[in-house]
Formats: C-alpha cells, structure tokens, sequence
C-alpha cells in the first residue's frame, strides 16, 4: 500500500514597500522641522508595526518641487536613520505635483522584489499645495497611470492636500478615502502624523489578514475629538479586563483560554477593519495610553455612527483612540496586535 504525504504550503514572506512623497516647494517655508518630525514619528511608527506583525519593512523618502529626488532608498525601517531639516530644507520653487505622483509611481515600479515573497507598496503623499507647473506629464496620462497600479491591486496611493484641495487631486483617479485634507501648519503637520499613526496600525492590520491594497486609508476621523470630548461620555473602565491578542484566533477560543467562560455579549472587540456595525451594537471608545473606556449611547455619535442605523463603516482615521464593538459572535475571528475587553462577571473564574 503506497501512502501520499500531502505537500507542505509555504507561507509567503509578507514584505511592505513605503514610501513618502513630500513637498519641499516654496510655500513649504517654515515647515521644515516639524516635516522632519513627521517622517520621523511615522518612521517610528512602521517600526513598531513591523515587529508586532512580523512584517519585513523597507522605507524611502522622496522629495520634490521642480525635481524630485530620493532621499531614502529602500532602507529596513530597523536603521533608517533619523531625517533631518536639511533633508527636507525648503528649495524656494514652484510644485510639479503631476510629475512629481508619476515619478514616485515609477519608482515604486522599479523596485526589485523577491517573486516568492508576498509583496505590497504604499505612497504617503504630503503637499500644500496645488499642481502649477508639471512638464512631463498632463491629468489624462496621470488618471491612466493610476487607474492601471490600482488594477494591479498591490500600492495604495494616498495624499494629504491643502483644505479645499480633495477635488482637485481626486481628478487624477486617487480613491476618496485615500485623500485627506490638513491645515498647512505646524499644528496640521502635528494632527497629520497623530492620523498617519492610525492609518498605518490600520494598514498593518489589513496587511496580516491578507490585504494587498486599501481604497479608505483615511476614514472615520477622531482626530478633533478631545479628552474633554471623551470625558462627557460615562467611564466604563472598571468593567472590563483588557488582553492583547498575539495571534489570530476565534473569539470563543481566545477567551476560553484566558480563563473566561465565553458568553456572546460579554466582550468588545477592536475595530480594524471595514465590517457594518449593527444599530443595537454598543460602541466603547479609548484613547491611546490611557485606561478610561468610555460608552454609552453618545459613544456612536462621538465616532459617527447614526442611531438606530445599520452602517458599513471603516476605522482607518482614528488618530489617537481605539473604538471597540461589542460581540455576540462565537466565531469572530480577532485580528493580531488589537485588543479584546471582556465584561468582569461573577460567573467568570477570573474574578470568583
């Protein structure tokens, strides 16, 4: 009798391209420092989500006005080296945004890859201002050369713009979501990273389950929303226990081997993904470093969510808070490095 072994699948290399895209045109003047903190915050930022995921990090930095130059090329994000005022020092001409987007697009395309490895790339744009001067190339050729990186699934373009500026750049086929707006300032510049670091948590997140691309880089934004906000809500805290999902895993699984017997309803997810929240799912909201978790039926409205309402909805722009969903699944599957808050019961052994 003759016995098949079944082959091993492999598991592909999950690697990550980012690249940054900035404008050091004139009317940067006076932005420097705080450009060179952003690249620096954000840099930091891909760091840490590429130890939490396992995912193999390579970062570049291009900057541009008439010219666009690189900066950082396709260095591990484990040694970049910190980026300075001089690296992004203001050269006092006009913005070719048009060919500065094509090139960043083609040196992307150039960048060799290992054929085995499962590979993804994401542009982080970052302009104040409007396309004036292009040379090499025109809106229509832009639109098709986007149109055709979107059809290869694998870079997701994305660009913050001056206000007022979202319908001029959406013109050249960039996805909605992937457009925000900030205020060209250094406190703008200061919200622009604190957003950039959800956005990329979220991107990681995407990245772990399987994503190769986003279309909402930027949604759900609670980057206006203050403590004192937060604090008009009741504080839920004390109700709940706090874990750190290491590794993907069913919900019932998850809690069960914390200890916990699992009851549909006791626990709150984290929101890393596009899903519909129902209108009787209960909403908890966190900020980043800190323990209060507040709720309560204004919960929905502090994040957007209509009362009463089914409503599809995508948490890649929540600056510095986590928002949690509450669960009566048993097979909900939690994704690695967000957290699950499960309800202190009596009838939970934790707390006998």
């Amino acid at each position: 009798m003759s016995i098949k072994l079944s082959k091993q699948v492999k598991t592909k290399k999950k690697v990550n391209y980012v690249t940054f895209l900035i404008d050091v045109s004139g009317s940067m003047h006076g932005l420097e420092s705080k450009v060179a903190e952003l690249c620096n915050a954000n840099i930091k930022d891909l760091k840490e989500q590429s130890r939490i995921h396992g995912i193999e990090t390579y970062v570049s930095i291009l900057i541009f006005d008439v010219h666009t130059d690189v900066i950082v090329r396709e260095v591990n994000v484990d040694v970049v080296k910190e980026i300075t005022i001089r690296d992004v020092s203001n050269r006092n001409n006009y913005t070719r945004l048009m060919d500065s987007v094509a090139d960043a697009i083609e040196f992307v395309e150039n960048i060799k890859v290992n054929k085995n490895d499962d590979v993804s790339y994401l542009l982080i744009g970052l302009t104040d201002g409007g396309e004036n001067s292009s040379v090499r190339i025109n809106a229509g050729k832009l639109k098709t050369l986007i149109k055709n990186q979107h059809d290869k699934g694998n870079l997701t373009l994305t660009f913050n713009v001056p206000p007022g500026s979202k319908k001029d750049i959406l013109q050249y086929g960039f996805y909605d979501d992937n457009i925000r707006e900030w205020e060209t300032t250094t406190k703008g510049l200061e919200k622009t990273s604190a957003v950039n670091t959800y956005s990329l948590n979220s991107y990681y997140n995407a990245r772990s389950a399987g994503a190769k691309s986003l279309t909402n880089f930027y949604q759900v934004d609670l980057s206006d929303v203050t403590s004192r906000d937060l604090k008009q809500l009741d504080n839920l805290q004390n109700k709940f226990k706090v874990f750190e999902v290491t590794k993907e895993s069913a919900i019932k699984e998850f809690v069960e081997e914390k200890g916990f017997n699992y009851i549909p309803g006791s626990c709150f997810y984290e929101l890393t993904k596009k899903e519909t929240i129902q209108a009787n799912k209960e909403i908890l909201v966190q900020e980043k470093g800190k323990m209060a978790l507040y709720g309560g039926n204004e919960a929905r409205d502090l994040i957007g969510l209509p009362q009463g309402k089914d409503v599809k909805v995508e948490p890649l722009n929540l600056s510095k808070y986590r928002v949690f969903v509450l669960s009566t699944s048993v097979n909900r599957k939690l994704v690695r490095g967000s957290k699950l808050l499960v309800t202190k019961k009596k009838k939970n052994p934790l707390f006998i």
